[in-house]
């Protein structure tokens, strides 16, 4: 990646300090195509907000974290590195990577997948 994680929220902290408020966004990033309303812009204490997830376990919660294979939006690249921070419980916690899917998930042809994964953790509890 060009930045890790945390030079990226170190980058938004320098651009906020020096008064640039919001960061580009990219919309429509399906695979399945066809049309996405997104958002133009993304604050930068979104950005910041980041380097504050994760954290102590919270009560054996247990963590399903999505993503596709192929993202425009989050590179792939660093997923490993959000899912390290996330602070669950290793047995708790897991990562499913989707082949068919981008960043839009819902809307994509894996969502039955994730829809599966998410009743199967519901039934766990």
């Amino acid at each position: 990646p060009l930045l890790s994680l945390a030079m990226a929220v170190r980058l938004g902290a320098l651009l906020r300090a020096v008064g640039v408020r919001y960061w580009f966004q990219v919309a429509g990033d399906m695979k399945a195509g066809g049309f996405e309303l997104g958002y133009n812009r993304v604050p930068l204490t979104a950005l910041e907000e980041t380097e504050h997830a994760g954290g102590p376990a919270v009560g054996g919660v247990p963590l399903t974290l999505v993503s596709g294979t192929v993202d425009h939006e989050v590179p792939v690249s660093r997923v490993p590195e959000i899912f390290d921070r996330l602070g669950t419980a290793s047995e708790s916690k897991r990562l499913i990577w989707l082949e068919n899917s981008y960043h839009e998930i819902p809307r994509e042809s894996d969502a039955p997948l994730v829809l599966q994964s998410i009743i199967d953790v519901l039934c766990t509890l």
